[in-house]
């Protein structure tokens, strides 16, 4: 293998039939006619070189002697001219670079053996039935550069794969040379022809360097000699797309001031919301709920259960179980009230099985929810409304469909009447609808069976296919799971010889995919590589990452592995996935890195993990580390022995962090103060879980108390009984309050998505309803929160000294979160900072919602809150 050492820049071209003048095999011909074809044509170039004819004359018209032609006439690599710079003699565009790397592929398996064979050989299928090695024109060719390139090296592959163009360009990006990283380490910029060989391998090659972040041009290997504009349609109305569709109005607000209202009604602002109905703002913060308040606040109700499905947050079920309460007071006729809250198992009602004959007399919309799967769901989320944060209830349908419905009508007007009505819920696997993009073959057969294979490979419910077509391949057959086809007719001439094609064939693709009805409704966008021309390969996958940032989408990339003929890929064999997700490397992980580090910054860690996992490899090991975060700070953590930790119990483990899980919650005080009281008593609740019959739990022993007064102050003794069981230790410390202060866990009880609407306890026939709502200052729970600190921690040290003499710093958990949202931000780029410096952020707009300076007119209230938070409801 030659070696390559030095320089700044590498030109990488594979080798092919058309370096040496030969077109395309006519229908027909045969393995033997080929490689005879090649041998004489060969032969003849060879004696024309040595016979001293111009090189240069003899490959004229090739894509190789285009591309040497540039390199040699190219200014020196000394000077660190720009790529792709304008030549002050003649105008042309020349590639500028130090290595000309060749690309050849060896002979590795008979042709048209069989798989029996192949395996038995050592041969997987991306190896099947490679016919001829283009080692013979890539020699040649070698010879040819290095009459006028300086470095010039041939590398070889097993086969004209993706996956090989893959492990090759790793291997070269790694390569030492005496012990020095060579020319290929990632910085180093990278042109790609796409011309005369395999385009597999120039896939796998653009994968790898996206992945690296390498940077790369493309330049077409025709006579147009064009640079293929390879970066994704990303925009600002992209990224505000992806924010509609996964429901961060907070973020969009921080754009554009339109979204504020339906962020504050999403984070159930209580003090922005009231302040806007009433037009007034106590000094006091204290609102009365009359009639209109209730309705408003119920409203943010819905939207935060609603959006926060959307999100997919990790919550304690509050708003779900608040939602259910409010819908069914709603629609339930006063006189059967009773009745259908105690079918609906709401508390405060006497519990009555579901009546058939009642469901058939209520009208809809709330006859759907009388179902046994409705009630289960119900229960679920009320056993797990104090502090498990561990298992989510998964709605039923009949709530889906609601959300759904209310979702759409709230798309009828106002910003969001500019996008699709984007469902709250994700489709089960079985159930998506993919849009999926690829380019037709020109044998019926084979292109119906790899059709077959890309659909059985998807497993999806629905599939919207859009395909190019040529006069040479027409469109696939129906296929029972396509519910819509639509082909993307190509009719320019000898297209498989002009990959210059590519942004003519992108944009038109990308007018047909605007026409596909409910196209931008898919749950993925799916792109079958790299079957097809040059120019159509390339403008698919291009294609495939504009709409899959237009539709707020994932995408997959799907690579068929066929066998080869002398005349391009035969019978598909099988469909593998690109697991790594490197065109995700194309403004999507950028959007997807902005949405990551908004989320994590209002510790919704579950939608910070989720977003991040879209994206491709480089982001997913981000995704691992908030994940682990996520575990530490509010999940359960592994018992000491590395055994998993129980989901109706505590472990010491979890014990020990108790100081750190509450200084990370009340690292969003400043901006979300209420917000914090609320997810610090749920994950403290959820710290502190354990069964009715309170039983040992390993590592918590109690020390033996002395008489006289406990840690927090008070009497020694049991706390008292509660229907959600937690350690007597923490019982006591979240009852305990200051100089009758509310305490972290009263100010929660008292926030709407809690029983701040309604309270707890037997109900009115009114339904029962608080009389006043009061907004807590940052101040306040700052002051709280640091109360509960102390006793808690006075607490911990007098029951479990042992133990606590291990505890890690409490600061561990802030630290790491900041760590990561370093580590998140640097993937985002700057669109999303720059556009919030332009327009002025909101938060810099106030001092906050809850700060009693006066009364600020509502318009001056415009620091979000985010009662919706991940971990917060």
């Amino acid at each position: 293998m030659d070696e390559v050492t030095g320089g700044h820049r590498i030109a990488l071209h594979v080798v092919g039939g058309s370096d040496i003048g030969l077109g395309r095999p006519a229908p027909g011909t045969t393995d033997a006619q080929i490689a005879l074809a090649i041998t004489l044509r060969l032969a003849e170039i060879r004696t024309r070189l040595d016979e001293g004819d111009d090189d240069h004359a003899i490959f004229a018209g090739t894509p190789i002697g285009r591309l040497v032609s540039r390199l040699s006439a190219a200014p020196s690599a000394t000077s660190h001219p720009t790529i792709g710079e304008q030549s002050p003699r003649d105008g042309a565009v020349h590639l500028v670079a130090v290595h000309l790397v060749l690309v050849a592929t060896r002979a590795t398996v008979p042709a048209r053996s069989g798989l029996a064979d192949a395996a038995s050989a050592g041969y997987g299928p991306s190896d099947f039935g490679q016919v001829r090695s283009t080692r013979p024109i890539a020699d040649l060719v070698r010879d040819y550069a290095r009459r006028h390139v300086a470095q010039v090296s041939v590398e070889e592959l097993a086969a004209p794969t993706l996956a090989l163009g893959r492990s090759w360009t790793v291997e070269f990006l790694h390569r030492e040379v005496d012990g020095v990283r060579a020319a290929g380490a990632a910085g180093t910029p990278w042109q790609l022809l796409l011309g005369a060989g395999a385009s597999g391998i120039v896939l796998g090659v653009m994968f790898e360097l996206l992945l690296h972040g390498a940077p790369f041009e493309l330049h077409a290997g025709d006579d147009t000699s064009s640079t293929i504009e390879f970066a994704a349609r990303s925009s600002p109305e992209a990224l505000h797309r992806w924010l509609v569709r996964h429901r961060l109005y907070d973020m969009l607000a921080e754009l554009d001031r339109r979204w504020n209202r339906l962020a504050r009604r999403q984070a159930v602002d209580v003090a922005w919301l009231l302040t806007d109905l009433t037009g007034h703002r106590p000094d006091d913060l204290r609102w009365s709920l009359d009639a209109p308040a209730r309705a408003v606040l119920a409203g943010a109700v819905q939207a935060s259960f609603a959006e926060g499905l959307a999100r997919q947050e990790i919550t304690d079920g509050a708003a779900a179980r608040t939602w259910l309460h409010e819908f069914a007071l709603e629609h339930t006729p006063p006189a059967h009230r009773d009745e259908v809250l105690g079918m609906l198992a709401v508390p405060g009602y006497t519990r009555i099985a579901i009546a058939p004959t009642r469901a058939a007399d209520v009208a809809e919309p709330l006859a759907a929810l009388l179902h046994p799967d409705v009630v289960t769901w119900h229960d679920d989320v009320k056993r797990l409304s104090h502090g498990s944060l561990a298992t989510v209830p998964t709605p039923p349908a009949s709530v889906l469909a609601l959300q759904d419905d209310w979702i759409r009508g709230q798309h009828q007007a106002g910003p969001l009447a500019d996008y699709p009505a984007w469902p709250v819920g994700e489709s089960a696997p079985d159930q998506r609808t993919v849009l999926l993009l690829r380019t037709a073959a020109t044998n019926q057969e084979a292109n119906d069976a790899a059709l077959a294979s890309l659909v059985d490979g998807l497993a999806a419910g629905d599939i919207l296919l859009v395909e190019f077509t040529t006069p040479q391949a027409g469109p696939s057959s129906p296929h029972p799971r396509v519910s819509t086809a639509v082909p993307v007719p190509v009719d320019e001439t000898n297209v498989a010889r002009r990959p210059g094609l590519v942004d003519t064939c992108r944009a038109r693709l990308w007018a047909a995919l605007l026409d596909v009805r409910g196209a931008d409704l898919v749950d993925e966008v799916a792109v079958a590589l790299p079957a097809g021309p040059k120019a159509l390969v390339i403008a698919t996958m291009l294609a495939a990452v504009d709409f899959s940032l237009h539709a707020a989408a994932p995408l997959r990339v799907l690579t068929a592995h066929a066998t080869h003929t002398g005349q391009g890929p035969g019978l598909t064999i099988d469909v593998s996935e690109d697991d790594d997700r490197a065109l995700a490397s194309l403004g999507l992980d950028e959007t997807l890195a902005h949405l990551a580090a908004w989320a994590l910054a209002n510790l919704d860690l579950s939608v910070a993990e989720r977003l991040l996992r879209r994206g491709s490899v480089r982001l997913r090991s981000l995704a691992a580390d908030v994940a682990t975060l996520r575990r530490d700070a509010f999940g359960i953590v592994p018992i000491a022995d590395g055994t998993a930790g129980h989901p109706d119990r505590t472990s010491a483990a979890e014990v020990r962090l108790a100081i750190a899980r509450l200084r990370l919650c009340a690292t969003i005080v400043d901006r979300h103060p209420w917000d914090t009281a609320y997810l610090a008593s749920m994950v403290l609740d959820h710290t502190f879980r354990t069964l009715p019959a309170r039983p040992p739990i390993d590592g918590l022993d109690p020390a033996p108390h002395a008489s006289g007064p406990g840690p927090t102050g008070g009497p020694q003794g049991k706390a008292k009984t509660s229907p959600h069981p937690r350690l007597d230790l923490w019982e006591n410390v979240r009852v305990d309050s200051d100089g009758g202060r509310r305490n972290l866990n009263a100010w929660r009880n008292r926030h709407p998505l809690s029983h701040g609407i309604r309270p707890s306890g037997p109900p009115r026939r009114t339904g029962g309803r608080a009389e006043a709502i009061v907004v807590p200052t940052a101040e306040e729970i700052r002051t709280q929160v640091a109360a509960t600190e102390n006793r808690l921690r006075r607490a911990l040290q007098h029951d479990y000294p042992t133990l606590m003499a291990t505890a890690p710093n409490p600061d561990v958990l802030v630290r790491q979160h900041a760590d990561l949202l370093g580590r998140i931000r640097a993937h985002a780029g700057q669109e999303v900072w720059a556009a919030r410096a332009a327009n002025g952020s909101l938060a810099a707009a106030g001092a906050g919602t809850s700060v009693r300076t006066g009364a600020p007119s509502a318009s001056r209230v415009s620091t979000p809150s985010a009662t919706s938070t991940a971990e917060s409801k």
